[in-house]
């Protein structure tokens, strides 16, 4: 069911979007370093433990997302679906194996981590769409399966929720 999935995503996808859909792909990566830099940078510039507070667990979350994520990629060591299925269309780069999603991983960390420390709508909703846009635009781009993506969002959503239960000062401020 999985190839199912992703060659009807793959091929029922709207074309003149296909621009708009790599550049989301693009921006997993940068987000998910950029976005908890700048509000560390911003939280020493203003001298305000909370946002540095805030700013040092988006980061430790997406470290560990990212260990775990490499751990599983490489353990697992799946192929990529254009590799195996020649109807898939590759439209934009994968090089390391395909389970799980690292962009996936990268914007659904971001999206929890930033749901949890801020805690409003005004955040959550526009984080929540991109996240689920990253996801999206990896199997549309013919480069994950959907299982592949469904574990990037299991990494991206716990990782930051074993962090915040499991070390202590984050359990309490969080």
């Amino acid at each position: 069911m999985d190839i199912q999935i992703l060659n009807w995503l793959n091929h029922h996808r709207i074309l003149w979007l296909d621009p708009f859909i790599q550049f989301i792909t693009d921006t997993a990566y940068v987000f998910a370093i950029s976005v908890p830099i700048i509000i560390l940078i911003i939280g020493y510039i203003k001298k305000n433990k909370l946002i540095q507070f805030r700013a040092w667990f988006i980061l430790i979350s997406i470290f560990w997302a990212e260990i775990i994520s490499t751990i599983l990629k490489f353990s697992i060591n799946r192929t990529r679906p254009f590799k195996v299925y020649p109807f898939i269309e590759k439209l934009t780069a994968g090089g390391s194996p395909s389970f799980p999603s690292g962009h996936t991983t990268d914007a659904f960390v971001l999206c929890c981590s930033i749901i949890l420390v801020y805690k409003k709508w005004q955040f959550s909703i526009p984080v929540f769409v991109w996240a689920i846009l990253v996801g999206y635009s990896r199997m549309a781009l013919g480069v994950h399966y959907p299982t592949d993506v469904l574990g990037g969002i299991a990494i991206g959503l716990s990782a930051p929720l074993m962090i915040k239960y499991f070390i202590p000062q984050y359990k309490n401020k969080i």
